[in-house]
């Protein structure tokens, strides 16, 4: 009697293995339990600028740190390039978030980052007029020696919801008036990260919005600092979380924090650290 007892336990023991084996295996096949976080971050995969009303000609495209600051009325300008390149074919956003690195902050500031709807050039002025080689400015979303093209009004203040992307010169909506979304700054310098809605960032993956990214606007005044593309370290970047469609093959390992190509269990949230 023990013996067939004991025979039954090792029956339902490899029985249970099976299909603990057989679990696991279509967790990790299945694409809809796994998703893949990606980020466009550096000189080649951010662009970023500015336009300052006290000084409305120069271009800042050039510069290591950006101002923000509502008493000198600055827009802080940034995007993503090469986003579908980046993420691959079949991509399916359920996540985008801007990470920009305050480097001098004010207590309490709420920031904002709305679409913009014109093609601004970031341009390689730093601080300066920008010449023959064309970069935004505070009244020129691409402007050369003669400014000729302005925004519809200075400062990337055209803005309308019903809006869309445009290149006309001195007309046309700017920006979105809704924001993308909000963070407020603490007292504290480093990295803070404000929402990119889904659908937009899927309009930029699928080519349906020109990827013109968005502008950060401040609700008070006092200067506050952000470190660009161009600084040495403390880049901003976006942060692209996907799902990708057709069975794409996943790693064999998972990639530690800060590679990237992270690849995550749904819900596993501890493996979302920025890079």
């Amino acid at each position: 009697m023990r013996t067939l007892f004991d025979s039954l336990l090792t029956r339902i023991g490899a029985l249970s293995v099976i299909w603990i084996i057989i679990l696991l295996t279509s967790a990790i096949c299945s694409t809809s339990s796994w998703a893949v976080r990606d980020s466009c971050y550096g000189t080649t995969e951010t662009e970023d600028g500015a336009g300052r009303s006290a000084a409305p000609a120069n271009s800042y495209g050039g510069s290591t740190s950006l101002t923000g600051d509502k008493f000198d009325i600055t827009k802080l300008l940034l995007r993503p390039l090469n986003v579908s390149t980046k993420l691959g074919a079949g991509a399916t956003i359920t996540a985008c978030t801007l990470y920009f690195n305050v480097s001098s902050t004010n207590n309490g500031k709420i920031v904002s980052a709305h679409r913009v709807f014109k093609p601004w050039p970031e341009g390689t002025a730093s601080a300066a007029d920008p010449g023959t080689n064309p970069g935004a400015t505070w009244v020129c979303w691409d402007a050369d020696s003669d400014d000729s093209s302005g925004w519809g009004t200075a400062g990337c203040e055209n803005a309308s919801d019903a809006g869309s992307d445009n290149s006309s010169k001195g007309s046309g909506n700017d920006r979105k008036v809704t924001a993308e979304g909000t963070v407020t700054l603490g007292a504290s310098t480093g990295y803070y990260k404000v929402v990119i809605s889904n659908a937009l960032a899927q309009a930029w993956y699928d080519g349906t919005a020109a990827t013109n990214g968005v502008c950060l606007s401040t609700n008070a005044s006092g200067a506050w600092f952000i470190t660009t593309s161009e600084n040495a370290s403390g880049k901003p970047y976006f942060v692209f979380e996907y799902t990708t469609s057709g069975g794409a093959a996943l790693p064999s390992a998972i990639y530690k924090q800060g590679v990237s190509g992270l690849i995550y269990k749904a819900g596993e949230s501890g493996k979302r650290s920025k890079p």
